[in-house]
């Protein structure tokens, strides 16, 4: 459904979407201290946007096999 926001109420959602934000940087400052500490190594630049992209491919081929799972299921049950 749509819905129209104010300005305040814009202004209310950012602040708590930045401040999300913030807090997941602060989950990766976290995480790759830990990686490095333990011995491993943090991808930079090209090779991190060629992995994050490799991810994202594979969670959505993920939601795409859920999603027909579902769908062959609803058929059978219909059937």
């Amino acid at each position: 459904m749509n819905r129209e926001y104010t300005i305040p109420e814009l202004r209310k959602l950012l602040e708590s979407a930045e401040s999300e934000v913030e807090v997941c940087k602060m989950k990766i400052v976290v995480l790759e201290r830990e990686v490095e500490k333990l011995g491993g190594t943090i991808p930079a630049g090209d090779e991190l946007l060629y992995r994050a992209k490799q991810e994202q491919e594979r969670l959505e081929e993920l939601t795409d096999a859920v999603e027909q799972a579902a769908i062959a299921k609803r058929e059978a049950l219909e059937a």
